[in-house]
């Protein structure tokens, strides 16, 4: 999942051919199906499904009353070293810290293990939304697709997925091509 390599679109029709392959059986068809339909959540152009997280000062945030042009959201654990590089990243990035002062954007960090006495130690950026998933129900019920830790996701004022499963660096290339100011034909 991590692969610079990785095409979810490509994946998905592989998927669906296995899936609809009369030659094989219905166990030979089991994980090709679980891992259709987990991709199949939460793409591009659809509404991101809703959650809800608790922060730091133990009030509940719902990802649809963030208001902001765009939302990014930032699926990690805390113990994950993966994801320290990524919060190094987000944290050090023009393109999301000029956003971020501006309003424009708005950075959900979710752990997705629950409060964890590792998420309890960690600090994030000031202007950072940060909270856990209390009853870990993105994980038990798998309601997005997270293969890996760390996850991002670009959403836009909607809520609509832009970017899924996305490396930083497709991130932030995203967020400076669609604030940079386009000359007209």
């Amino acid at each position: 999942p991590n692969s610079p390599m990785h095409n979810e679109e490509l994946h998905i029709l592989f998927l669906r051919a296995l899936v609809n392959n009369p030659d094989l059986g219905e166990l030979d068809k089991m994980r090709p199906r679980h891992q259709l339909e987990m991709a199949l959540k939460n793409r591009p152009g659809d509404v991101a499904a809703d959650f809800t997280v608790v922060c730091r000062d133990g009030k509940q945030k719902r990802l649809s009353d963030i208001q902001a042009d765009y939302v990014l959201i930032y699926f990690n654990d805390p113990d994950c070293e993966d994801c320290h590089r990524v919060k190094e990243l987000l944290s050090l990035s023009p393109a999301v810290n000029g956003l971020l002062k501006s309003g424009r954007l708005k950075l959900l960090s979710v752990c997705v293990e629950g409060k964890t006495p590792g998420w309890e130690k960690t600090e994030f950026p000031s202007g950072w939304i940060d909270g856990y998933d209390a009853g870990q129900r993105l994980t038990r019920e798998q309601v997005y697709d997270l293969k890996a830790m760390p996850t991002l996701y670009l959403l836009d004022a909607e809520k609509r997925v832009i970017l899924k499963d996305a490396l930083f660096e497709q991130v932030e290339e995203r967020l400076m091509w669609m604030t940079t100011p386009k000359k007209g034909l």
